[in-house]
């Protein structure tokens, strides 16, 4: 198992904090400027050289075409987890030295790897849509074979290897899975829910638990049309009082639990201007997209 480099860093910098003050006398009034420029220069190397060692550590096959910006197929390669198919998007902008966010969308089923490789780029929007929202933004678009539980621990190791790979302010990696994809945002939420800022959960049902969402308290939307073709409001309302409940019992007060936990449900007329069809279900993922209350909550957390 990797150290994540978020880890790695902290133990760098907590053990040069404790070599440079155990070294001198206490002084009440010290600041962060009374360590010296070297001893900083010696973290910020540290935390480099760990970083470096940790890359190498990783396996990873470029992918063999760009799509709109989007070099498509890169291939992580997990071990005991199998490949991991990725299209991803470097905006031209982007600078080693400036921490950017990283959005990482989950394809429908019709977006699987099985499909093809890119074949989540041709039929949903979520990736394109985002860019509006952050220009300098680092987008990951994974190509799951199904939405079990392999695929949710995929989806987590790519995000790891991302926040290595790239200079990613951890505190702005959001997620976001629409029909299966949503399946396995559950999942993750369900065992890695820190690595993320906010998730976005739209037109499917919840898999897994929801005692770990709640202990990170990561804010959660779920989206979906009330007369969905696969999955139902009911399971939805189910999942939001499971998460109110909990976050009840540890104190919080309502209007921060709204923030927590958004239920979404949209009403026949919200699909009724789609012209070309596909039920709410099949509507839902371009309209959703599009829409800036929806997509626009996930970046604004």
């Amino acid at each position: 198992m990797r150290t994540p480099i978020a880890v790695l860093t902290l133990l760098v910098g907590a053990l040069l904090f404790i070599g440079t003050y155990t070294a001198t006398p206490y002084n009440p009034t010290a600041s962060a400027q009374d360590v010296p420029a070297s001893t900083i220069g010696k973290a910020a190397a540290s935390v480099e050289e760990a970083r470096e060692q940790l890359l190498a550590s990783y396996e990873v096959t470029p992918g063999t075409y760009v799509d709109r910006g989007f070099v498509v197929d890169n291939v992580l390669h997990a071990g005991d987890l199998g490949d991991i198919h990725y299209s991803l998007l470097v905006p031209e902008g982007y600078d080693v030295t400036r921490p950017v966010a990283l959005f990482v969308t989950l394809p429908a089923e019709p977006g699987l790897y099985y499909q093809g490789a890119g074949a989540n780029l041709r039929v949903e929007e979520f990736a394109f849509t985002a860019q509006a929202y952050d220009a300098n933004m680092i987008i990951a678009a994974p190509q799951p074979n199904d939405w079990e539980q392999t695929s949710a621990d995929q989806i987590v190791e790519l995000t790891e290897y991302l926040l290595v790979a790239y200079d990613i302010d951890p505190e702005r990696v959001y997620l976001e899975g629409y029909s299966y994809g949503g399946e396995t945002l559950s999942l993750v939420m369900d065992t890695t829910p820190g690595l993320f800022r906010a998730a976005l959960h739209c037109a499917s049902q919840w898999d897994g638990g929801v005692e770990a969402l709640a202990e990170a308290r990561v804010p959660l939307r779920i989206s979906l049309g009330d007369d969905d073709e696969f999955y139902t409001v009911e399971a939805a309302q189910k999942v939001v009082e499971e998460l109110r409940a909990l976050y009840r019992a540890q104190g919080l007060a309502e209007d921060e639990i709204d923030r927590l936990v958004v239920l979404d449900v949209k009403g026949a007329s919200y699909f009724a201007d789609w012209p070309w069809g596909g039920g709410q279900h099949g509507s839902g993922s371009p309209l959703m997209a599009r829409d800036p209350e929806i997509l626009g909550w996930l970046f604004a957390q």
